[in-house]
């Protein structure tokens, strides 16, 4: 596969990172756990949905610092959960459900295509990588990341996405920030 990048003001995103991102938060989520990595890539695969959850989460953590790294312009990166972010009050169900696996705020000071498209470029390597995790409870959404870009002034006059990040409701949490 020919390596993919894309030319941003501040760095070069090398999307042949994506693998070694995704081993790393395995290796991580097994050691948390005491087990071996194996034994935790063999949950995933049976359908533990609370070891991909921690994996994800893992995952989440190193794409939030690498989307930073790619952009100066980012000031912080959160992590949410779209179910909650509705207001309903209905019970959440089980996974595999219909939002996608990495659900993320990333408050930049400017909406710009190039950080939509490194955020575009992530989500479609991640897809690919992540083909050999799936369960019989997966589907397409599990590994799908999600990143909803705001700038300053949605974040001052909550509004979209941005009125999450202060919410006394449903506060996501901060993964990064500068």
């Amino acid at each position: 596969m020919a390596t993919q990048t894309i030319d941003m003001p501040t760095a070069k995103l090398d999307m042949d990172n994506v693998p070694t991102m995704l081993d790393d938060a395995l290796r991580a989520t097994a050691a948390k756990s005491s087990r071996s990595p194996k034994e935790t890539l063999e949950a995933m695969r049976s359908g533990d949905c609370a070891t991909c959850d921690a994996v994800r989460y893992r995952l989440a953590e190193t794409l939030a610092e690498y989307l930073a790294m790619v952009d100066h312009g980012v000031k912080a990166v959160y992590l949410y959960e779209p179910e909650y972010a509705t207001g309903a009050d209905s019970a959440v169900t089980e996974r595999p459900s219909l939002s996608p696996g990495i659900s993320m705020i990333v408050w930049s000071d400017r909406k710009s295509a190039a950080l939509s498209a490194v955020v575009a470029s992530l989500n479609a390597r991640l897809a690919e990588e992540a083909e050999h995790l799936t369960c019989p409870k997966a589907n397409a959404l599990c590994w799908t990341l999600d990143a909803q870009i705001v700038d300053d002034q949605q974040v001052q006059s909550n509004s979209g996405y941005g009125a999450l990040i202060n919410s006394l409701y449903v506060r996501p949490l901060e993964l990064w920030h500068r």
